[in-house]
C-alpha cells in the first residue's frame, strides 16, 4: 500500500487488491481508512470518480471505486445522488452507455452503470427497459453476445456474455 492510501496509480489496481484481500478475508492487513481517503479523494463533485485524485470522472473509473469502496464498508461515504446522477446522465436514447465516450454503446458501458448503480442499492434509478432492450439486441442467434448493436453480425467473446449476464441478472 502506497503512503496515500493507493495501491499503484489509479482506482482500479486498488479495487483489485482491496477485492483480492476481501476474497482472502485479508482487509486486516491494510490501512483501510487510507485506502478509504485516497478513494474518496478521487471523487468528482458532480458524483463520478477518476482514476486519481483531481482526474475527472469516467464511468469505468467509477465502477472500481464503488465497488471497493463497497468491500471496504464505506458506501455510506459515497456521494449518492451525485453518482446515480453521473451515471443516469450518461445512459444514451438508444438504452446503452459508452464505456469510452469517442466510442458507441456498449455492453462493457451498460455493466459498468449498472453494476455502480446495483451496489448503491439504486438499480432503479435508470429506465431498466431501455438497458435490457439495449442488451437483449445485442444478442445473436446462439445466445452470446455482440460487443455493440453497432457491432452486431461481428465475432461475439465471452466477455460480451458476462457483461451482458451481469447487467441483466441486477
Amino acid at each position: 500500500q502506497d503512503t496515500d492510501g493507493s495501491f499503484g496509480s489509479d482506482v482500479r489496481y486498488s479495487f483489485m487488491v482491496i477485492d483480492l484481500l476481501h476474497d482472502l478475508d485479508a482487509l486486516s492487513s491494510i490501512n483501510k481508512t487510507s485506502a478509504i481517503e485516497w478513494l474518496l479523494a478521487c471523487e468528482d463533485l458532480n458524483g463520478g470518480f477518476g482514476a486519481h485524485p483531481s482526474c475527472g470522472p469516467v464511468l469505468e473509473y467509477t465502477f472500481y471505486a464503488v465497488k471497493a469502496l463497497k468491500l471496504l464498508g464505506a458506501e455510506d461515504r459515497i456521494n449518492v445522488n451525485g453518482l446515480i446522477k453521473f451515471v443516469t446522465e450518461k445512459q444514451e436514447p438508444d438504452g446503452g452507455w459508452k464505456s469510452v465516450y469517442s466510442q458507441p454503446t456498449e455492453l462493457y458501458g451498460c455493466f459498468l452503470a449498472v453494476e455502480s448503480l446495483a451496489a448503491i442499492d439504486s438499480i432503479n434509478s435508470v429506465n431498466i427497459t431501455k438497458v435490457a432492450n439495449y442488451i437483449i439486441g445485442c444478442q445473436n442467434e446462439d445466445g452470446g453476445f455482440w460487443r455493440s448493436l453497432s457491432t452486431a453480425k461481428y465475432n461475439e467473446e465471452i466477455r460480451f456474455t458476462y457483461w451482458a449476464i451481469r447487467s441483466l441478472v441486477n
